[in-house]
């Protein structure tokens, strides 16, 4: 099949994030935690892993940690990220750029990253010439974020308006991305960048990147 336009996730896809099993983002909300008095295991890290709002929701009411803290421990492993690209300490995957340059089709990044960091990151490695769009979803309404967030389909149709295609295809390392490409009518490729057994049924199944310039380049 012809592809019109092709969406990216960001973390795991183009950004490497991942290499060290997200400890980093672990130890900044474990240091975050420990700042506003709370044993991480207990609050942060065991809010953090929910499906849902409402999941999320009801740990919050059942824990000693307000919202606002909730989100103060967040958006402190959000900065950590961007502080290590800016250190040079977190880079893109190898071939993110030669992939984004041979694409020659409009390419839109859609993450479930918060949007103030996607952005500066994006911006801080140069990749927006190569982009008509990019988007991710605000920490500051955590229930806006998760009617935002993929598996949801808000992101991409926008995505899709903004790069004016219709058969596009979603490229993304998690179940929710394959998910979200299909709820939203569209096909998808599933890069399997840390060798991970992910549960997903994509439309193409790579080991890496580059590969998917044989796809839609």
């Amino acid at each position: 099949m012809s592809y019109d336009g092709v969406i990216f996730d960001f973390d795991g896809v183009l950004l490497n994030s991942g290499e060290d099993g997200f400890k980093w983002a672990g130890k900044a909300r474990e240091e975050k935690s420990r700042e506003l008095g709370y044993d991480y295991s207990c609050t942060a890290g065991y809010i953090f892993a929910s499906s849902s709002f409402e999941e999320m929701k009801k740990k919050v009411e059942q824990s000693p940690m307000s919202w606002q803290e909730f989100m103060e421990v967040e958006k402190a492993a959000a900065q950590r990220k961007l502080e290590l690209v800016k250190r040079g300490q977190m880079e893109l995957f190898p071939s993110a750029r030669d992939v984004l340059e041979n694409i020659g089709v409009p390419k839109a990044v859609v993450s479930n990253a918060y949007g103030d960091i996607v952005d500066g990151i994006v911006r801080q490695f140069g990749i927006d010439e190569h982009l008509v769009y990019w988007t991710a979803p605000r920490l500051d309404d955590i229930k806006r974020y998760h009617s935002l967030a993929k598996p949801e389909t808000d992101m991409l149709d926008r995505a899709m308006k903004e790069i004016g295609s219709r058969d596009v295809i979603m490229v993304g390392d998690k179940k929710f991305d394959v998910q979200a490409a299909k709820n939203a009518g569209i096909e998808s490729i599933l890069v399997n960048s840390y060798g991970e057994d992910i549960d997903a049924d994509p439309t193409y199944r790579v080991e890496s990147l580059e590969e998917v310039l044989r796809i839609v380049g």
